[in-house]
């Protein structure tokens, strides 16, 4: 069942980050957009899932609320008036041997790998070190995707319009190491620290991959290789959080929990230093000319 969830999930993402890259302008926004839908959802799954099962007293009640949400989403699917798609030339793949494009795709598979394994596993962080109830440590942790669905538009604006992107990306990145650091090495948090803590987190879950995504286009220099390489970006981050998981669920397992929180913070050190290593090779060379058939405009975000 995860391995059948994870293809759908992997497809759905794919096909739509392809999508939303096609646009003529504000495609850094459109990316936000879709991301802000999608941690809507998860917020609202992670609020609702633990009072229901707590309510009902069996776990059966939130997996079928799940099995009705995406009957729903295949029938808003199935409804959807089909869009015409301009016919293209066969896909090549110039990015392979582009050094940009893995560093930002690696940059931002360290930046998934880490923020999601925290978003699954804060919860019983919270219970288990810091003693909190099971309601109260699944609405902290459910406050994650909440600010990102607020926030991930306003960073797509960001990489559309501003000239400061990379910087913002830079903060955001060090905030988040900062908080995952402080989550490590502290055992006695406040709540003000700790939320404190988790608001950090939320930010930079909530800009972080809106604006690598919207770097990772501008380093595509042929218009034909857009789903191809959203697709090798979606399957690197997918390898970073099967890998993190794994790493994660054994400190977990033996309750070491400064280790478990310090293993995401030094996951997403490792992002900023590609980030900055990518930041420092510069502008990209020029795009290929396109035809009247498939035009994909650039986003102004520096590369």
């Amino acid at each position: 069942g995860g391995v059948v969830l994870g293809v759908g999930h992997g497809c759905l993402v794919v096909a739509s980050r392809a999508i939303a890259s096609e646009r003529k302008e504000d495609q850094a926004y459109a990316q936000g957009v879709l991301a802000a839908f999608a941690n809507l959802g998860a917020w609202a799954g992670r609020a609702a899932a633990a009072p229901l099962a707590v309510k009902t007293g069996t776990v059966a009640t939130p997996l079928a609320a799940a099995l009705a949400v995406q009957t729903l989403s295949l029938g808003a699917a199935a409804t959807a008036s089909s869009v015409r798609r301009a016919r293209r030339r066969p896909a090549d793949c110039p990015f392979f041997a582009s050094q940009r494009y893995w560093l930002v795709a690696g940059a931002h598979a360290c930046v998934f790998g880490s923020f999601k394994v925290f978003e699954q596993f804060s919860s019983a962080i919270f219970v288990q070190r810091f003693s909190y109830d099971v309601r109260t440590a699944g609405l902290m942790a459910s406050s994650v995707p909440l600010l990102s669905a607020v926030l991930a538009p306003y960073a797509g604006k960001l990489a559309d319009r501003a000239s400061m992107a990379q910087r913002n990306a830079c903060t955001a990145l060090m905030l988040g190491i900062a908080a995952l650091a402080v989550l490590a090495l502290c055992a006695d948090v406040s709540r003000i620290q700790l939320l404190g803590c988790v608001g950090c987190v939320a930010l930079g879950h909530a800009v972080l991959p809106t604006l690598l995504l919207a770097r990772l286009r501008a380093t595509l220099c042929s218009a034909s290789s857009v789903g191809v390489a959203f697709g090798a970006c979606e399957a690197l981050a997918a390898a970073a959080h099967v890998l993190a998981n794994l790493a994660f669920a054994y400190f977990h397992g033996r309750r070491v929990y400064a280790g478990a929180m310090g293993l995401l913070a030094a996951l997403l050190a490792l992002g900023f230093g590609l980030f900055v290593r990518s930041a420092a090779l510069g502008p990209a060379p020029p795009r290929r000319s396109r035809t009247v058939d498939s035009p994909v405009s650039p986003t102004s975000m520096p590369v």
